[in-house]
């Protein structure tokens, strides 16, 4: 059984080596994380569509190191991402979609309360990686959102192409 969990992380991490390494929030605190958030921006190529959805709304949930479950709701549909933690200060998660799909996550930069600014990055065909800023609000605030992309693009720089999301009319 040890055998194969190992060969299951040594093809996680093959999978992966495509993706910048990014240090995750320091100290990340995931009763503080834990709960609804929303996207506003999303910048680089997503990892779910080429075109993002104008109601994404993620909830974090998670009692333990090896327990993370991300569900998401678009156009009314409700999906999951299982997730391993794989920082030991937190903030790094390797997740993976019903079929199979894996993704890195890592949390850049959080005041867990009202932003925060993750990096996504996905290994299909071919490498996928966004900067993306939510919030706990439908509301956007754009002076926040603004401040907080620039920040995150100067830890990963993707710049293009940019998509906002308008969450006001969103019934999740």
């Amino acid at each position: 059984m040890l055998k194969i969990a190992f060969l299951f992380l040594v093809v996680i991490a093959s999978a992966l080596s495509q993706c910048l390494e990014p240090a995750g929030v320091k100290n990340f605190d995931r009763a503080k994380f834990s709960g609804s958030w929303r996207n506003h921006v999303v910048v680089g190529t997503s990892l779910v569509t080429d075109v993002i959805p104008p109601c994404v709304a993620f909830s974090f949930t998670g009692s333990t190191k090896y327990d993370v479950l991300l569900s998401y709701v678009r156009d009314g549909q409700v999906g999951t991402l299982s997730s391993v933690e794989v920082s030991s200060t937190g903030g790094s998660f390797i997740v993976s979609d019903d079929s199979g799909r894996l993704a890195k996550i890592v949390v850049l930069d959080t005041d867990y309360v009202n932003y925060a600014s993750l990096y996504f990055c996905a290994v299909s065909n071919s490498s996928r990686s966004t900067v993306e800023v939510f919030t706990r609000s439908r509301v956007r605030d754009d002076h926040l959102i603004e401040k907080k992309l620039a920040e995150a693009q100067k830890i990963v720089p993707i710049t293009s192409p940019r998509a906002d999301v308008d969450q006001r009319n969103c019934i999740n």
